[in-house]
């Protein structure tokens, strides 16, 4: 049996807020509820939407201490549409391997900054998620012989 699909890929659609919004997403969520393995890689989102160009941003990574990041492409910021609507993105991907069983802890992420809405004005925000904790189990040793 042979079977044929054609399709075409599509990014994963960002939804335009009312205001500015700070999503962090960990990848595969199932860390969150299972936890991660030592030398694993846990993938950290970090995505920052309006429906305003930005006219400023202020981001820092945090140090997330107890995990080698790689910073898998540095921030930069896309225009968005969804149907009739046009907003602006500002993202960046990490992947975190935690180095050592326990608890691995994602500090707080802050973006401030700015947007210029429809009058020309500026509006000001500031975001923040909270910490997040991901249990690390150490490595499977039946992995490692083989």
């Amino acid at each position: 049996v042979l079977l044929i699909l054609a399709g075409t890929a599509v990014a994963q659609q960002v939804a335009i807020p009312v205001t500015p919004q700070l999503r962090v997403i960990v990848e595969p969520n199932h860390v969150l509820r299972n936890g991660a393995y030592v030398q694993g890689q846990v993938l950290l989102r970090v995505l920052l939407a309006s429906p305003h160009p930005f006219a400023a941003i202020d981001f820092a990574v945090p140090e997330i201490s107890g995990a080698r990041v790689v910073t898998l492409f540095v921030p930069k910021t896309r225009t968005i549409h969804v149907y009739d609507k046009t907003g602006y993105a500002y993202e960046t991907r990490l992947s975190l391997f935690p180095e050592q069983s326990g608890t691995l802890v994602i500090p707080p992420i802050t973006i401030m900054g700015s947007v210029t809405n429809e009058a020309g004005e500026r509006e000001i925000f500031d975001l923040s998620n909270p910490a997040v904790e991901i249990l690390v189990h150490p490595i499977n040793l039946a992995l490692e012989d083989s």
